[in-house]
């Protein structure tokens, strides 16, 4: 019983910062994912990394985009969770590259 209480209290709060982030304007959600990424950089796991997963943003999320130019001067392998076709809420992890199709439905796709 004590798990459906933990799990109402992890949706209200994921539900509490949602609001928070998306009550920023673009320009202080961009002043954040500069100052994350001006943070992740020195991290000694981000900066040893061969391979890294980011992500797109979606409903005020932090955007870690900004680190992609200094991963890609480093030849660090970003790769992108997709949901994968046919299973249900499966990911799996594709190569990113600058040509790589996006398409933003109401999230962002791999491909057309």
């Amino acid at each position: 019983m004590e798990s459906l209480y933990q799990d109402d209290d992890k949706r209200a709060l994921r539900r509490s910062l949602r609001r928070q982030r998306q009550a920023l304007s673009q320009h202080e959600q961009r002043l954040a994912a500069q100052r994350l990424c001006q943070q992740l950089k020195t991290l000694p796991e981000i900066r040893r990394a061969r391979r890294i997963s980011l992500y797109l943003p979606v409903n005020g999320e932090i955007d870690p985009m900004p680190l992609l130019p200094w991963l890609r001067k480093r030849k660090v392998e970003v790769y992108l969770p997709v949901l994968r076709p046919f299973s249900a809420n499966a990911l799996w992890f594709v190569a990113y590259h600058s040509g790589t199709p996006m398409v933003k439905k109401p999230l962002w796709y791999l491909g057309a």
